[in-house]
């Protein structure tokens, strides 16, 4: 296991045990939430983004750069990426094939909640 971020442990009430790490990555998984939600709504890249989920053609006729704009989203899932493995690593033994449980279960989520559905990933997940 890898060094988590708060190692300390929360009791109430001698009832609920609530493990520190565990609370750490779920609180940063809402602040990434957030972030991409922003990100996709609210900013002209995101803009450029849902352009692009619609039809890359029609994106490229009104003048985005597509090529630019897929690499911005391949950058920031990348990030995301690299971010919520940094976070799940000390919750659970880390070795090479590691990630395939985490992998077939976001396939499943993918597959229930939709492609391309942000709150649908959500609410699958």
């Amino acid at each position: 296991n890898l060094p988590g971020l708060w190692e300390s442990n929360l009791n109430f009430f001698d009832i609920i045990f609530l493990s520190g790490n565990r609370l750490v990555a779920f609180g940063a998984a809402l602040v990434m939430i957030g972030l991409l939600f922003w990100m996709v709504y609210r900013t002209d890249v995101g803009r450029a983004w849902r352009a692009l989920t619609q039809s890359p053609l029609g994106a490229s006729v009104v003048g985005i750069d597509v090529h630019r704009f897929a690499n911005y989203a391949f950058l920031v899932s990348g990030a995301f990426a690299g971010l919520a493995a940094a976070l799940h690593a000390p919750l659970m033994f880390v070795f090479p094939s590691s990630g395939v449980v985490a992998l077939v279960k976001a396939f499943i989520v993918v597959i229930i909640g939709g492609m391309g559905s942000i709150g649908g990933a959500l609410a699958a997940g």
